[in-house]
């Protein structure tokens, strides 16, 4: 059996618990089907990926997480002194109270990085939208001659923003399950 099994009968019923469905999660359909490209591990009501633990909902575990970078409007590297401090202070309070993660976060003079967690019903668009919205509201309201000299209109960030998603399982890993476990093989 491999590292970190409980045994087949102990992942069936953690299976079930998790997943509301019975699963057939014995060491040779599944870890051996997988190549070992994937090991499940079921650690104590949290399920882990290769050592890493994934977030749990009320009917889904998860892993889902974006990479966004977003600019100020025409790019002018205004994002320095107390307004990078106020905007690190914005996202991770508004990532504390939609229940996301922050996992890195990085504010340059001309753009911003956020790699955050947040659960599947959250769209990377609506991440994104809150995070910049409710930033560019905290800014202006706290520096109100910042708006006049910088940025006239009514808007900190540029409409557009990079999103990438990062997870612990590669697409190589998902297609190689995937064929090993089809009814045409």
């Amino acid at each position: 059996m491999a590292a970190g099994f409980p045994g087949p009968a102990l992942e069936q019923e953690a299976a079930r618990k998790v997943f509301g469905v019975a699963a057939d999660l014995t060491p040779v359909s599944f870890s051996e089907s997988l190549s070992a490209v994937l090991v499940l591990d079921f650690c104590a009501e949290r399920i882990c990926i290769g050592g890493v633990p994934l977030e749990r909902g009320n009917s889904t575990v998860f892993d889902t997480n974006y990479h966004t970078v977003s600019c100020p409007k025409y790019r002018k590297r205004v994002l320095v002194n107390e307004v990078k401090d106020e905007l690190e202070v914005a996202f991770r309070e508004t990532c504390k109270e939609n229940d996301w993660t922050v996992i890195e976060l990085d504010v340059q003079p001309d753009h911003i990085h956020s790699f955050i967690s947040a659960h599947p019903r959250n769209s990377p668009t609506d991440v994104v939208k809150k995070l910049k919205g409710i930033s560019a509201k905290i800014v202006f309201e706290n520096h109100p001659d910042f708006r006049r000299e910088e940025y006239w209109g009514r808007h900190l960030w540029s409409a557009g923003y990079y999103v990438g998603t990062a997870g612990v399982v590669t697409a190589e890993a998902i297609e190689k399950y995937i064929c090993a476990n089809s009814s045409d093989h």
